[in-house]
């Protein structure tokens, strides 16, 4: 299928853009591999194929692949869904905002920095996504012991003014 999408290599995996805006993703991983949808939102979807791939996964659409047999059954709708990513990416479409969630601390870091003016004024000067990157770290761990640990992990970073991946 000649789709006019233009392969290059982005995170270490295939990705296909249409003028220049990435469209198509492809993944490899030891159980399963995913063919990835940046717009998949904004794809009809009535069979219910694609799946939101994590929580926090707001636009992009994912289909997971274990067995070959799944891929062949749906190669016609992965078909559907390539032009239509095209056809999003011709528009200029954009997924509408997501209506931003407030930020509910855990309590550990919300109990530190009550503790710790310096650092809760260095945490809200952060960007709102800076934050976020902390709460989501800090919030993942189950016990409450790592996630003091993890706020105190945090805390350099945090008054350099970084976020959880800069």
């Amino acid at each position: 299928m000649e789709s006019g999408l233009t392969e290059t290599i982005k995170w270490g995996m295939p990705v296909y853009t249409n003028k220049d805006k990435n469209a198509i993703i492809l993944g490899a991983f030891k159980e399963f591999s995913t063919i990835g949808f940046f717009k998949g939102s904004l794809l009809n979807d009535p069979q219910n194929i694609l799946q939101v791939s994590g929580e926090n996964t707001q636009d992009s659409r994912i289909i997971k692949i274990k067995h070959l047999s799944e891929l062949t059954s749906i190669e016609d709708w992965i078909r559907v869904f390539i032009q239509d990513a095209i056809a999003i990416e011709e528009q200029g479409l954009k997924p509408p905002k997501m209506k931003k969630k407030d930020l509910v601390l855990p309590e550990e870091l919300h109990t530190y920095l009550d503790q710790n003016p310096e650092v809760s004024s260095a945490f809200y000067a952060l960007t709102p996504g800076r934050q976020r990157s902390w709460v989501i770290f800090i919030s993942g761990a189950k016990q409450s012991s790592t996630r003091e640990s993890r706020v105190l992990k945090a805390v350099p970073k945090i008054l350099e003014g970084k976020g959880m991946h800069d």
